[in-house]
């Protein structure tokens, strides 16, 4: 896997460096660094000039709560971030006043991926394999054969396995009914 690269900046300031997607960006979009602010539980807070570069569609507004215990209200828009070689979108909050990124909390758990010690090296080589396209459809197929298909099923799927015995399923048409609204 692919790390985040981080660096601090000249006032000491932990940073990441991720990609952000906008409307006339093709993936993964435009190259930023930002401060990581564990005091900020959003995804992302960008200066609004760089929302409008990047075309994001507005969301809404926010009501948020400032490191010194005052409350104001801020637009918000939709972002797609990609870091570690992978994607996740957000709701990100817009600043006029501010010329820094901030990454939020919420940015960090979304891409954070806990694997213990031991397991590490074969997380990795499974993950190798999946990606390797002459051994991702036998890696799969051990994987479901053994662990059983992913529990995220289709809605059609989940009613085909739904015991309906004694269930009356066809019903004659009724269209002749006065309806009262």
């Amino acid at each position: 896997m692919k790390h985040a690269l981080g660096n601090y900046d000249a006032r000491g300031n932990a940073c990441l460096a991720f990609h952000l997607c906008g409307v006339w960006h093709d993936p993964p979009g435009v190259e930023y660094t930002g401060i990581i602010d564990t005091g900020f539980t959003g995804f992302l807070q960008l200066p609004l000039v760089v929302a409008f570069e990047l075309a994001l569609p507005l969301e809404g507004t926010t009501s948020v709560t400032l490191a010194d215990g005052s409350k104001a209200v801020k637009p918000t828009a939709t972002a797609r971030a990609t870091a570690c070689e992978q994607s996740r979108s957000g709701i990100v909050i817009l600043e006029a006043a501010s010329p820094e990124i901030l990454i939020g909390m919420e940015f960090l758990r979304r891409f954070e991926v806990t694997v213990r010690r031991g397991d590490v090296e074969l997380v990795r080589t499974v993950a190798a394999a999946l990606r390797d396209p002459e051994r991702e459809v036998a890696a799969r197929a051990t994987l479901r054969e053994r662990f059983g298909a992913a529990s995220g099923r289709g809605f059609k799927a989940l009613l085909a396995a739904c015991p309906l015995e004694g269930v009356a399923l066809v019903r004659p048409r009724d269209v002749a009914r006065d309806v009262e609204l």
